[in-house]
C-alpha cells in the first residue's frame, strides 16, 4: 500500500463512520465532498468506496472527469459537471460523494460534508486501525500509536501524504523489522522529513505515553531543533554553506561511524534544500550523524564579524565610517534580533550588495525580520510577511503558502479572548477560498470560533481575559518553494496578530448579530460628559470609554435594541408615501423609487447574513454596493428639492453612520456602511491576487520590493472609501471627513475649524508625534548643546491626544538617547477659550494615568525628577530680531482648519474598483505657478460609479443636483488664500516664536 491508498481506505472509513451516525432513519439524500484532495488521493478514495462491499451499493461518486483523467476509475464515476450542479441534483442512492478541486467553487458547496485533509488528521483513531490491520499490538501499543499520531496532528506541521508516509514506515518498522511500536515510531521520522532516532521516545514512561501533550512537545522540539538540518539550516535559520559543513566534517569525522561517511559527504556537497541527498541523511540514525551539527548549535554566528569579513574583500568605499564602527559595536552585542532603527538603516543601505552572498543576506533577513511582526490587522500582517519571504527572489518551478496558527485544538482556542476570536473568525472568514489551493491553511478549528463559542456557552465557560497572551494569535507563514524536481526549500516568518479590548471592534460581533435581524436601523452613540458645564470627552476609536454606551449597556457598540422607530426601511417607506402624497413626487417616481429600495434592501440584508457565513468571498458585499449607488441616483433623479433630500436623500446617507451626539456634528462610518463592505472586500481581494500572482513559477521581479510592500502596507491601513458623511446640526447639513482610522471604523469631523472655542478635534495623533521627534532627533544633531534645555511649542493645537502622543514618543526617544533630554511641551493657542477647553480635556484624560505627563502653568523651571513637562502658555511673545524664546514650532493642520470648504465640478469618469487605490492619488489640486490659491480635495478625486453616486447625494445637499451633465460632479475640497490676513498673522507669529517653523499642514506646499 502507498500513501494515497493510505489515504482512500482512511476516508473509506471515515466516510463509513458519517453514514453510521447518519443512521437508516434519515431521509434524502446525504451528500459529502471530497475537499481539495489532489487527483491520486481523490481516485484513491473513489477505489476504495467501490471496492467495499458495504458501502459500494450506498454511494454514488461523481468525479470531474477532467481531474481524474488518467486515473483509472470507470467512466461510471466520472462527469463533466461542476461539483455545485450536484448540490440539489437527484440521487438514486442514499449518499452522493462529489469533489472540490478548486477554491472558486468551496463557498458554494459549504452545505455539502466535507472529507478533506483536516478531517481526516482530526482521527488519529483511524490511522491507527487501517495501519494496524493484521499486527500484533497490544491495546496499550495501540493506544500509545494514536496517542503519537493525535500529537504530531495537533501541530499541523506536516501535510497529509507526510502524515501517511510515517504511519507507512512505522508499520513497516513493526511488521518487518520487529521493532516495539516506540522505537518503530521514532525510526519513521525521515518520513516527517525529521532524521531518524530510534530512541528518540524513549524518554516517554509507561504513564506518558499516553498522553497527547507530551508527544506533541516532542515532535515539536525535534521538528524546530533539528529538522532544520536537514535543509542545511540551523535553528534560527541561519544557513549552512559546504565550506561550515566541510570543516566541521573534518573536524568530527571520527565520531561519525564510517558507514555513513559518503552519506555525510554527498550531503555536504549537494545544495540546500530537500532533495535525495538530505533524504538518504535523514535515514541515518540520529546518534551517528549529530555530530556534524552540535557545533553549530554550540558556536553562534557573528553577524557583525561576518559582515566586515565579506565588504574586507570589496571596494573599501561601500562603507563609511559610521557604518564601520556600527558593526563593531554589532560584534560585541549579545542578541540575535534587531530592535534598533540603526539596525533596518544599514540593511536597507546595503541590501542590494547583501544579495551577493546568499548565507550573508539570509543571516541579515533573520536578524531584521526574525521577531515575530506584531499587526491588529491579519492582512497587514500577511503583507509584512510576504515581503520578508520574498526577499531572497529564490527561482522556483513551483511555490506554496502555508499558514499555521499556533492554537488551532479547541483546548488552545478556549484560552483566547472570546471577543477576540470572533472578531477574526467573522471579519477574515472567506480568506481560505480567496486566497487559493496554493495556500495551505492550518487554524483548526479557529474560523469555527463562533460556533466553538455557543457551545461553551452552555457550559458557562467563556474567556474574557484581557491578558495579553488571550488577546493575540499567533501565525507562522512558510513560504515551500521547488528549486527542481526532487529539491525544495522553506523559509518562513512569524506574525503576532493583536486585539485591543478598549478599542471599537470590540462591539464588531455583537452589532454584527443585532443587524442579522434587522440590517436596516440607525445608529447612534454620545460623547462622554466631561463635567457639569456642558463639555464633552475627547472621542478616540481605540478608547471606547469616550462614548456612552448606545443603550446603557455596552461600550463601544452602536447597534442598539430593536425598535420600530429606528427602523430605516420602516421610516424610508412612510417617508415616500408622505412625498407621494404631498405631490413632492410622481406616482411613477414613486414607484421606481419603491421598487429601486426594496431591491437594495433585500441585497444589503443578504450581503449582512451571509457576511457572518461566507465572509470576504461574499458575492452580495459588491451587488449590494451597486444596489446602493442605483437608489441613491434614483432619489437624486426623481425627488428632487430640499424637502425631497430630507425626507428621501437623508436616511440613505444614515445607513451605517453613526452619530455622535453631545459637542459639534461628528459621525463614525461603522464596516457596516454599503460603500465600506464593499471597500473591505475589495482590499482582501487586492492582497489574495497579489498572493496568487507572487505564487506562479514565474520568478516575480520587483523594482524595489520594500517600498512595493510598503505601499501595499498603507494601502491596507486606508478606508478606501466612504471618505466623507454627512452630519447634522439639527436640520442643518455639515460635511465631514475622516480624521481616524481604526480597523474598518472611520471617525469623521469638521474639515474647518469653528468660531466658538469648543473645536477640538480628534485625528490619530501618531503622524505628528513622529514628525516632532524627528525633528527633535535633527535639531539635536545640528545643536546638540541643546539636550539640556530643548522646547517644542505646539501651536494652535486643537487635540487634546496629540500633545500626550508627543510626551511619550520624546520619552521614548529618550531612554535611547546617551545623553538625556529636558525638553519642555508648551501649548499656546491665539484663543484662549479654546486653550482652557483643550487644558481641561488633557487633565481629564490623564485622571487615569497621573503619571502620563506633568502639566503646570505656574512655572518654566525644569523639576530635577522630570524631563518632560507640559505648560500652558499665552505670554507676550518678546520683542526680538536676534533670539528666539524657544526652538522649535509645530503647526498641525493649523492653516487647513482656517480654510473655507469650496465644491468644484470635477472630471467624473468611473474608475474599475479593483484597479483603484486611493491612497495613490493625491488631494491637491493643480494650479498655477503664480497662483496665491492652495486647494486641496477632502477626498480621493478618482471614483468608482457608486462613489460618485454617493458623492453626487451629498453634494446635493450643498449645490443641487448635479444631473445635467454625468460625465461632470461636485467635488468638496478645502481653499486657502494665501492673502488672507488671519493666515500671515499666523506665520508671523509663529515665526517669532521658535529658531524651528514647521507646518505639518496639507494647504501648504513650498510657494
Amino acid at each position: 500500500m502507498n500513501t494515497a491508498g493510505l489515504i482512500g481506505a482512511i476516508a473509506a472509513r471515515y466516510l463509513q463512520d458519517q453514514l453510521e451516525a447518519i443512521g437508516e432513519d434519515s431521509s434524502g439524500t446525504a451528500r459529502f465532498i471530497i475537499d481539495c484532495l489532489t487527483a491520486e488521493q481523490t481516485a484513491s478514495v473513489a477505489t476504495a468506496i467501490l471496492q467495499d462491499a458495504q458501502l459500494a451499493p450506498q454511494i454514488e461518486i461523481k468525479l470531474p472527469a477532467s481531474f481524474m483523467a488518467g486515473q483509472g476509475l470507470p467512466d461510471s464515476v466520472l462527469t463533466d459537471h461542476r461539483a455545485t450542479h450536484f448540490r440539489n441534483a437527484t440521487c438514486e442512492k442514499p449518499v452522493l460523494l462529489v469533489a472540490n478541486t478548486g477554491d472558486d467553487e468551496e463557498q458554494s458547496l459549504k452545505e455539502l460534508v466535507p472529507i478533506g485533509a483536516s478531517q481526516l488528521q482530526d482521527r488519529p483513531d483511524l490511522w491507527v486501525r487501517v495501519a494496524a490491520e493484521g499486527l500484533l499490538l497490544t491495546s496499550d501499543h495501540r493506544k500509545w500509536w494514536e496517542r503519537a499520531l493525535a500529537g504530531l496532528c495537533e501541530l499541523r506541521i506536516s501535510s497529509l501524504d507526510r502524515l501517511a508516509g510515517y504511519v507507512l514506515q512505522t508499520r513497516v518498522g513493526i511488521q518487518e523489522d520487529g521493532l516495539p511500536v516506540i522505537v518503530a515510531l521514532g525510526a519513521a521520522l525521515s518520513a516527517l522529513r525529521i532524521p531518524r532516532d530510534s530512541a528518540y521516545f524513549n524518554s516517554l514512561n509507561e504513564k506518558t505515553r499516553g498522553y497527547t501533550s507530551r508527544w506533541k512537545k516532542l515532535f515539536d522540539t525535534a521538528q524546530k531543533k533539528r529538522a532544520c538540518f536537514l535543509l542545511k539550516q540551523t535553528p534560527s535559520q541561519v544557513p549552512l554553506t559546504e565550506d561550515d559543513l566541510q570543516t566541521t566534517f573534518e573536524r568530527v569525522k571520527d565520531s561519525i561511524p564510517e558507514t555513513v561517511h559518503d552519506i555525510v559527504r554527498a550531503f555536504i556537497s549537494s545544495p540546500a534544500g530537500w532533495h535525495d541527498q538530505s533524504v538518504q541523511l535523514s535515514m541515518c540514525e540520529w546518534e551517528a550523524v549529530a555530530p556534524l551539527f552540535d557545533g553549530f548549535k554550540r558556536v553562534p554566528f557573528n553577524l557583525g564579524q561576518a559582515t566586515i569579513d565579506f565588504y574586507d574583500e570589496r571596494q573599501p568605499e561601500l562603507l563609511n565610517d559610521a557604518e564601520l564602527d556600527y558593526l563593531k559595536r554589532l560584534i560585541r552585542r549579545k542578541t540575535t534580533a534587531s530592535d534598533d532603527d540603526e539596525d533596518r538603516t544599514f540593511y536597507e543601505d546595503h541590501r542590494n550588495e547583501l544579495k551577493e552572498e546568499r548565507k550573508l543576506k539570509l543571516a541579515w533577513d533573520r536578524f531584521i525580520f526574525g521577531k515575530a511582526f506584531e499587526t491588529e490587522d491579519f492582512l497587514t500582517g500577511i503583507m509584512l510577511c510576504m515581503e520578508r519571504l520574498f526577499s531572497q527572489q529564490t527561482p522556483a518551478t513551483e511555490r506554496h503558502l502555508r499558514i499555521r496558527c499556533d492554537r488551532g485544538t479547541k483546548k488552545e482556542l478556549r484560552e483566547l479572548n472570546v471577543d477576540a476570536g470572533i472578531f477574526f473568525a467573522t471579519r477574515y472568514r472567506g480568506l481560505k477560498a480567496l486566497f487559493g489551493n496554493k495556500v495551505q491553511w492550518e487554524v483548526g478549528s479557529l474560523f469555527e470560533f463562533p460556533a466553538l463559542v455557543e457551545d461553551w456557552r452552555a457550559a458557562r465557560k467563556l474567556n474574557h481575559s484581557t491578558a495579553r497572551a488571550a488577546l493575540q494569535l499567533k501565525f507562522i507563514v512558510e513560504l515551500e518553494i521547488e528549486v527542481a524536481p526532487g529539491h525544495s526549500e522553506v523559509n518562513s516568518a512569524q506574525m503576532i496578530w493583536h486585539f485591543n479590548p478598549d478599542a471599537v471592534i470590540a462591539g464588531y460581533a455583537r452589532d454584527w448579530a443585532r443587524l442579522q435581524e434587522h440590517p436596516l436601523v440607525y445608529c447612534g452613540a454620545h460623547r462622554k460628559p466631561l463635567s457639569g458645564k456642558g463639555q464633552f470627552q475627547t472621542v478616540d476609536l481605540s478608547n471606547v470609554f469616550t462614548f456612552v454606551p448606545v443603550f446603557g449597556k455596552e461600550r463601544g457598540t452602536f447597534v442598539g435594541v430593536y425598535k420600530k422607530a429606528i427602523d430605516i426601511g420602516i421610516a424610508w417607506l412612510q417617508n415616500l408615501s408622505q412625498a407621494r402624497q404631498q405631490n413632492l413626487i410622481t406616482d411613477e417616481a414613486a414607484d421606481i423609487l419603491e421598487k429601486l429600495f426594496l431591491a437594495f434592501q433585500t441585497s444589503y440584508s443578504a450581503a449582512i447574513s451571509l457576511f457572518s457565513e461566507k465572509g470576504l468571498v461574499s458575492h452580495e458585499l459588491p451587488r449590494q454596493m451597486e444596489s446602493y449607488a442605483s437608489l441613491l441616483d434614483g432619489v437624486c433623479t426623481h425627488a428632487k428639492g430640499d424637502r425631497n433630500r430630507e425626507l428621501l436623500l437623508r436616511p440613505l446617507l444614515r445607513i451605517g453612520v453613526v452619530a455622535v451626539q453631545g459637542g459639534r456634528p461628528t459621525a463614525v462610518v461603522a464596516p457596516w456602511h454599503p460603500l465600506r463592505l464593499g471597500a473591505t472586500a475589495i482590499k482582501a481581494h487586492l492582497v489574495s491576487d497579489l498572493i496568487k500572482r507572487l505564487l506562479v513559477p514565474k520568478q516575480v521581479e520587483f523594482g524595489d520590493s520594500r517600498l512595493f510592500f510598503r505601499d501595499m502596507q498603507e494601502c491596507l491601513s486606508h478606508p478606501f472609501y466612504p471618505e466623507l458623511a454627512i452630519g447634522w446640526d439639527e436640520n442643518q447639513p455639515e460635511l465631514l471627513c475622516a480624521t481616524d482610522t481604526v480597523s474598518d471604523y472611520t471617525l469623521h469631523e469638521s474639515s474647518v475649524a469653528a468660531d466658538d472655542g469648543l473645536d477640538d478635534t480628534n485625528e490619530n495623533p501618531a503622524g505628528g508625534a513622529n514628525c516632532v521627534v524627528d525633528l527633535v532627533k535633527r535639531y539635536l544633531a545640528l545643536q546638540p548643546h541643546e539636550h539640556a534645555n530643548l522646547s517644542v511649542v505646539l501651536y494652535n493645537c486643537d487635540s487634546s491626544r496629540l500633545p500626550q502622543a508627543v510626551v511619550e514618543k520624546i520619552a521614548a526617544m529618550d531612554e535611547d538617547e546617551e545623553n538625556e533630554v529636558r525638553c519642555q511641551v508648551i501649548l499656546r493657542h491665539r484663543d484662549a477659550k479654546r486653550l482652557r477647553g483643550l487644558y481641561e480635556k488633557i487633565i481629564a484624560a490623564s485622571d487615569g494615568d497621573p503619571d502620563a505627563y506633568s502639566a503646570s502653568e505656574a512655572t518654566r523651571d525644569f523639576m530635577a525628577r522630570l524631563r518632560i513637562g507640559i505648560m500652558a502658555d499665552q505670554a507676550p511673545i518678546p520683542a526680538s530680531d536676534d533670539s528666539r524664546p524657544t526652538d522649535i514650532v509645530f503647526s498641525q493642520d493649523v492653516i487647513a482648519r482656517h480654510a473655507r470648504v469650496e465644491w468644484f465640478e470635477e472630471d467624473a469618469t468611473p474608475v474599475d474598483p479593483f484597479s483603484l487605490i486611493p491612497a495613490h492619488w493625491s488631494r491637491r489640486r493643480p494650479a498655477a505657478s503664480d497662483d496665491l490659491k492652495s486647494v486641496v480635495y477632502l477626498c480621493c478625486p478618482a471614483q468608482t460609479v457608486e462613489g460618485w453616486s454617493y458623492l453626487a447625494a451629498i453634494g446635493s445637499f450643498y449645490k443641487g443636483n448635479c444631473d445635467r451633465n454625468a460625465q461632470v460632479r461636485w467635488l468638496p475640497a478645502r481653499l486657502l488664500d494665501f492673502r488672507d490676513t488671519s493666515t500671515a498673522r499666523i506665520f508671523e507669529e509663529t515665526h517669532n516664536l521658535a529658531t524651528w517653523v514647521v507646518n505639518y499642514d496639507e494647504l501648504l506646499d513650498r510657494r
